[in-house]
This record gives structure tokens, C-alpha cells and sequence, in this order.
């Protein structure tokens, strides 16, 4: 059975997401609980996303 290769997006979205979000608030001077539930929000729609994925796969 050959498995099949998960997207680059999948391994790099939660770091790349965590400092591009961390990086563009701190240069708007938004407060570090902005940015930590900004963080949480977006990690949940790729998490979504990758679930929704999966399920169309099978």
C-alpha cells in the first residue's frame, strides 16, 4: 500500500502562520493577547481546512 505525501502546507502552516501573524500585528502595535487569540484563530481554519481535505480523500 503506498501512502500518499501530505502538502508542504500542512508541516509548515502553523510556523509560518505563527510568525507571519506575530510579525504583521506586532508592526500594526497590536497587544500580545490580540496576537495569541489571532494566532489560535487562524491555526483552526487551516486545522479545518486539512480535516475537510482528509475527508474528501476518502
Amino acid at each position: 500500500m503506498k501512502k500518499e505525501k501530505e502538502p508542504f502546507l500542512v508541516y509548515a502552516s502553523p510556523a509560518v502562520l505563527a510568525i507571519g501573524v506575530m510579525g504583521f500585528l506586532l508592526y500594526l502595535e497590536v497587544d500580545y493577547l490580540d496576537i495569541g487569540f489571532s494566532a489560535l484563530g487562524l491555526w483552526g481554519v487551516i486545522g479545518l481546512w486539512n480535516i475537510e481535505r482528509l475527508k474528501k480523500k476518502k
